[in-house]
């Protein structure tokens, strides 16, 4: 089954309209990414758990990994636990928990950061778990409208949209990092000086791939 069915099937927000860009969903773009890897014993970390449904989508999807982890800093997420599913309670703004996490469960085939869209928050997660991903993995960061955008109006116009309070904590200051970050990594792949593959950007989305994994073990 593909992603966005799975997306579908679990009612899933990353299936849904305001996650969808010229008829292709956030888990459309990642069906291109991620299915070479869907057979594979990987390892895959979300930060932010939420309502669970994520996390049933990798694991139906991932049918061979060695393990599906969710960061939250709700204690109640700890009740998608199961045999495959894994879940830590922490915060993204704790550096000693997110290198906690790395050295225990990692490295991470997959890492994908949907949880507080506070790019100062972003930023420190990013430097902290790339030392933690595989090469020929992926580094995403969900959800980039809420960087710089406040979305009160879009609450109005569409009833049942919630407001991430992430972008109240996003201020000028917080952009120039986080578009300092961005140029420092796309210099280091002109200068050949980085461990990154390529930056990809889709709608609301930016991933990093570190340099290819031989997966012949």
């Amino acid at each position: 089954m593909r992603l966005n069915d799975l997306g579908l099937k679990y009612v899933c927000d990353k299936s849904d309209i305001y996650h969808t860009h010229k008829n292709e969903t956030y888990l459309d773009i990642y069906e291109n990414y991620f299915n070479k890897l869907k057979d594979k014993p990987i390892r895959f970390l979300e930060l932010g758990v939420r309502d669970g449904k994520s996390m049933r989508i990798w694991e139906n999807y991932f049918t061979n990994s060695q393990l599906i982890l969710g960061i939250d800093i709700m204690p109640s997420c700890k009740i998608f636990q199961n045999e495959k599913i894994k879940i830590e309670i922490g915060s993204q703004a704790d550096t000693s928990f997110l290198n906690m996490v790395g050295e225990k469960h990692g490295p991470f085939d997959i890492i994908l950061d949907d949880a507080s869209h506070i790019n100062e928050l972003s930023i420190v997660t990013f430097n902290v778990l790339k030392n933690f991903i595989n090469e020929g993995g992926y580094y995403i960061i969900e959800d980039l409208r809420n960087s710089y955008e406040d979305l009160t109006e879009d609450v109005k116009l569409w009833p049942g949209m919630h407001l991430n309070s992430g972008i109240n904590f996003n201020n000028s200051l917080t952009r120039e990092n986080f578009n300092n970050v961005m140029f420092d990594i796309i210099k280091d792949l002109d200068y050949r000086k980085s461990n990154f593959r390529s930056v990809n950007f889709h709608s609301q989305l930016v991933g990093r791939q570190p340099r290819l994994h031989n997966w012949s073990h």
